[in-house]
């Protein structure tokens, strides 16, 4: 499973902004079945669905995807053509077309300090995916600090000093903790020491030096 988290979209000029869940290709006749909240949608070409609050979803043959934060997902379903030339001066010229899904959200025009939440899970089957609804638990998703939980496993990026969760953290930086393990790393490469506060417990990491290293306390 693959967290996403994004916070602090903000934008000035004018146009729609929108996070792409995926943008996937299913071929050149690909007809492959998606699934929201249980229900099988439509499989037609330029199609759009828009679903409230969807809490999952899975394409055939690909896996599936919990929306975290309650927003509106959209999926589109539409033939594309294009050719490597596009992309590549010495690529062939010759149009290729492709059909593709999109699941996506908008988070309108101009937004400020907007955000989005979600998970992937390659190869899923449907039924862990509807068995994993409300199993991730997003305990803090700002511009100064993300954080979730899965079961024993907790994860946060720090980009400031600061807690959630029940943990606290003297400086920027990235903690895992699993069962009774803490993982520290600075992938900032700035923080010379920083301070773990785990339930009451304080350790001081010595992170100078330690380029590339993830500690474990």
């Amino acid at each position: 499973m693959i967290v996403c988290l994004g916070a602090g979209l903000t934008s000035t000029d004018g146009h729609v902004v929108e996070t792409t869940y995926d943008s996937r290709n299913l071929g050149a006749a690909g007809s492959q079945r998606l699934i929201v909240d249980g229900n099988v949608q439509p499989a037609a070409l330029n199609t759009t669905g828009r679903f409230k609050e969807a809490k999952w979803a899975r394409l055939d043959g690909f896996g599936g995807y919990l929306f975290l934060d309650g927003r509106e997902v959209i999926a589109r379903r539409e033939e594309r053509t294009g050719s490597w030339r596009d992309v590549d001066d010495a690529g062939a010229a010759d149009p290729v077309t492709r059909r593709y899904l999109t699941l996506y959200r908008s988070h309108g025009t101009n937004p400020k300090d907007s955000g989005y939440a979600y998970a992937v899970m390659p190869g899923a089957k449907t039924g862990e995916v509807r068995a994993s609804v409300g199993k991730v638990k997003v305990l803090a998703n700002t511009p100064e600090r993300q954080a979730v939980r899965i079961g024993d496993v907790f994860a946060a990026n720090f980009f400031a000093p600061g807690s959630t969760g029940g943990l606290r953290v003297s400086a920027p930086c990235s903690v895992l903790i699993r069962g009774a393990s803490i993982y520290v790393a600075d992938p900032g490469h700035q923080a010379s020491k920083v301070d773990v506060t785990w339930q009451g417990n304080t350790r001081t990491v010595n992170l100078a030096g330690m380029a590339g290293v993830t500690v474990k306390l």
